[in-house]
């Protein structure tokens, strides 16, 4: 190995420095401009479109009219860092090639995928109801957690495909949030 695990991490710690500076001195930044309203297309008269801005309280007032997206999506996030955190570690298959330590850090990969995949195909399934991906995501925490306990799934694949499932309702729930 050429880095210990430790060093590895030491030397991750670059990526944030050079987001930071990609941010803050690559990118360039949109400036506000004055829009001009126009009547009949003839710029008589120039106002400015002002943005008001929200206090505090109109911003609480708004939680209400989200609370149908807030709910089934903490709930999806809940159950998925149930699982991921909780659940992972408990499942194990013995006298197979993957060693328990191998076969946790397969199920985040394979999790991952499932997230990029749906995060990735957002144009192409499109979900309107979310709150089904909270349920559906609470029948992986009942089916994963039944396996914790009793073991009685015979195969890692099917452990697989139900994680890789999950990740594609995590991933699907956040994208299709609007």
């Amino acid at each position: 190995m050429v880095l210990s695990i430790e060093n590895t991490l030491l030397v991750m710690l670059i990526v944030p420095v050079l987001e930071a500076i990609a941010f803050w001195c690559i990118l360039k930044h949109p400036v506000h401009t004055r829009i001009p309203i126009t009547k009949d297309g003839i710029n008589s008269q120039e106002q400015i479109v002002k943005v008001s801005k929200k206090s505090f309280r109109d911003k609480i007032n708004l939680v209400p009219g989200l609370m149908k997206y807030m709910i089934p999506l903490g709930l999806v996030y809940l159950f998925e860092y149930f699982i991921n955190q909780g659940l992972y570690e408990l499942i194990e298959y013995d006298d197979i090639w993957l060693t328990h330590a191998e076969q946790y850090r397969w199920l985040q990969v394979d999790y991952q995928i499932g997230v990029f995949i749906s995060r990735s195909s957002v144009n192409l399934v499109s979900v309107n109801k979310i709150w089904i991906m909270s349920v559906l995501q609470f029948i992986n925490v009942i089916i994963l957690l039944f396996e914790a306990i009793y073991y009685y799934i015979p195969y890692i694949w099917i452990v697989f495909i139900i994680v890789l499932w999950e990740g594609l309702l995590g991933g699907g729930a956040y994208v299709n949030t609007r």
